[in-house]
């Protein structure tokens, strides 16, 4: 059986991070090659965050990547007006797919048939993302990992086709690219612990843990990796160790629900049930509408139940 562990950073696939790099690009010179078009398959269902006995449910789709400012023109140098009018073409596009997605990416198309170039593929991405069409998504996110000649634009666009890739129930094909993007950016914080994620939603709970640790050395009070390590440890049956996280985890980030869900459920598997309760309790304080709460709602409703008379 596979075992699952929450998905809690993919709640940030379209980064504004990318947005800037490519602004950058597209205001400050003529790099730009004309991007491959790329074809639309049929989309895949979407498929799943963890609570400690129902399956895990997938991550919401983010707003698509916020718009950045154009950078100032050099000193001396005068602003290229094409250049603008395409920045603040892209700016525009980006805006709209956030809240009119359909009409993005008719825009985004004629943009890029017209040599919008990486900018526009970006946009048509971000619009079929925004209407769930995950495979499609992911793959003009490739397109444009190709396409991107800086390094920066490529892991960003390979960690958006990741994560579409995932949202479209594919997460081998999610950590493939981002194998990919470690190779352009080793070590990596943020790709490390999404292809932990995409890991252990395979049932590779080992190899999961190995990504995280890796996280940890260079980000070592990321409270949402500890919370993801603690589960996993939990569950390939390193108890102490996982206590460990869970604690770390709450004592830096004490509203971090999936850590205190998760130290929960330790302190009763060791026998603390007044404790895991006020864990418990505490989840539904913090985020009262959230998964957690409700599986946290669930496990203080069977540990009364189990209360002897």
């Amino acid at each position: 059986m596979r075992h699952k562990v929450p998905v809690t950073r993919l709640g940030i696939p379209l980064n504004a991070a990318l947005a800037a790099a490519l602004m950058l690009a597209l205001v400050a010179g003529p790099a730009w090659a004309q991007s491959p078009s790329t074809g639309t398959p049929a989309a895949t269902p979407a498929p799943k965050k963890k609570s400690s006995k129902t399956k895990p449910a997938p991550p919401a789709p983010a707003a698509p990547a916020k718009p950045v400012e154009a950078p100032p023109a050099k000193p001396g140098v005068a602003a290229d007006p094409k250049e603008e009018a395409e920045a603040r073409r892209y700016m525009a596009c980006l805006e709209s797919a956030k809240h009119s997605p359909a009409i993005a990416l008719q825009s985004a198309e004629s943009w890029k048939n017209s040599g919008g170039g990486p900018p526009a593929l970006h946009c048509s991405a971000v619009a079929l993302f925004e209407m769930k069409r995950y495979q499609e998504a992911a793959l003009r996110f490739e397109s444009l990992a190709d396409a991107a000649p800086k390094r920066e634009v490529k892991v960003g666009a390979l960690e958006q086709a990741s994560q579409a890739w995932f949202l479209a129930g594919r997460p081998d094909m999610a950590e493939k690219q981002l194998d990919t993007a470690l190779a352009l950016k080793p070590g990596d914080a943020d790709l490390l612990t999404d292809r932990g994620i995409f890991r252990a939603n395979l049932g590779r709970l080992e190899q999961a843990i190995g990504d995280w640790t890796e996280a940890l050395k260079t980000a070592p009070d990321r409270d949402d990796v500890l919370a993801l390590r603690a589960t996993a440890l939990r569950k390939t049956n390193q108890p102490a160790a996982a206590r460990a996280d869970a604690d770390r985890a709450v004592a830096i980030n004490p509203k971090n629900v999936d850590a205190l869900l998760e130290r929960g459920t330790l302190r009763q598997m060791a026998g603390d049930t007044g404790s895991a309760m006020e864990d418990w309790n505490a989840v539904k304080a913090i985020a009262p509408d959230s998964n957690a709460a409700q599986t946290a709602e669930s496990n203080l409703a069977r540990a009364a139940a189990a209360k002897p008379k």
